[in-house]
């Protein structure tokens, strides 16, 4: 594999998608609803605090970490599972739509190369979004330590911020193999996207089931895993798990287009 093949594939996506405005508005009109549910959540915290105040029992378990910044963390991940699937499966099944695919193949490039260049790419440019959803959070914390003269502990934000980054990454990957599959867009999107909401669903489901079926189904499920670190605990269990997941879809991704040639 030579990074510098990659490095320019990677140039060569960026400058593509920067030329095609579905990305950025998509992601634009998601960061505009995102913060408008943000500010709607900050208010309401804030008008309901004199309430709980009055009751001691609730009061001790009112606090801006699990009222605010946990389900944030947390809608934000289910935004990325909504939008991703859209981004990362134009991957390849775009090449393929638009004949460019046996262009590429005849180029110095290997599938090793293809695959983590549309990767990289695809997790590049969704990483905007990323930045500036937590940029909403880091705001919102400067400012709620200084109105309350107290500090907000920022390991939920950081090992949330982390569990996304892990989350992101794969359904970039899983997004990406299911491109590999087909020649159009819109399937390789809709697959993507009832596969990768099923493996979210499946962690709420789980709780429905016999403790074996249970066990497995947490063990798999994308929002089991990811729930820990939206609530400040980093499982090694868990960033394995994602890392294992994305590799996995990433090798079967470059299988598959070896197969295919």
């Amino acid at each position: 594999m030579n990074i510098r093949n990659v490095l320019a594939l990677v140039r060569k996506d960026l400058l593509e998608n920067s030329s095609n405005l579905f990305a950025p508005i998509a992601m634009t009109i998601a960061l505009f609803f995102l913060m408008l549910v943000f500010v709607g959540a900050v208010m309401s915290f804030f008008n309901i605090i004199p309430v709980v105040l009055q009751f001691p029992s609730w009061a001790s378990k009112f606090n801006v970490n699990d009222q605010i910044i946990n389900p944030y963390i947390g809608f934000v991940a289910f935004l990325s599972i909504i939008i991703l699937p859209i981004i990362g499966a134009k991957a390849f099944s775009q090449e393929k739509k638009l004949k460019t695919m046996e262009l590429l193949l005849t180029y110095p490039f290997n599938e090793v190369e293809l695959v983590l260049a549309k990767v990289i790419s695809t997790f590049l440019i969704y990483f905007i979004f990323l930045s500036f959803a937590l940029l909403y959070l880091v705001i919102f914390i400067f400012f709620y330590s200084f109105l309350n003269k107290g500090f907000i502990d920022f390991g939920n934000t950081w090992s949330g911020f982390l569990g996304l980054i892990l989350l992101v990454l794969a359904i970039i990957s899983l997004s990406v193999y299911i491109s590999t599959l087909f020649n159009d867009v819109v399937p390789a999107w809709i697959v993507s996207l009832v596969i990768v909401l099923f493996l979210w669903i499946m962690g709420y489901m789980a709780d429905l089931m016999p403790i074996k079926v249970k066990n497995i189904l947490t063990t798999i499920s994308l929002s089991s895993n990811f729930d820990n670190f939206s609530k400040g605990v980093i499982d090694l269990k868990n960033v394995v798990f994602f890392l294992v997941f994305s590799l996995l879809f990433i090798y079967l991704a470059i299988t598959n287009l070896i197969d295919r040639k």
